[in-house]
């Protein structure tokens, strides 16, 4: 497997399959700015609710900025609480699953999601 850790994001609009995998794949948190300017913000209906939960790439200013200046409403999903945040269990699982079969993302992302 590429990658031994996998983060998990869900992400609920028009969005095209690759370019979430894309992000998925590269592992890396560094890549979320670029990924949200250049592939989310265009595709998003205006005036959209973007909720992110409060990893530090998803607070850098830049981010936070360019969302707000296209016109959307940024809001962050309160002080963690996987009680509080169903997706946290789907997350879990879809973690576990990948460590089990020692599947990738992009495997997982094809087999059980899409």
């Amino acid at each position: 497997m590429p990658h031994t850790k996998s983060g998990c994001m869900a992400a609920i609009f028009t969005c095209s399959k690759s370019s979430v995998e894309g992000l998925a794949k590269s592992g890396r948190p560094c890549m979320f700015h670029g990924w949200a300017v250049q592939d989310l913000l265009p595709k998003l209906p205006s005036h959209a609710v973007v909720v992110m939960d409060n990893a530090t790439f998803h607070k850098r200013q830049d981010t936070q900025e360019a969302i707000q200046n296209a016109g959307h409403t940024l809001e962050y999903l309160s002080a963690y609480s996987p009680d509080l945040n169903p997706i946290e269990h789907k997350c879990a699982q879809a973690k576990a699953l990948r460590r089990q079969q020692n599947q990738t993302v992009e495997m997982l992302f094809k087999s059980h999601i899409f």
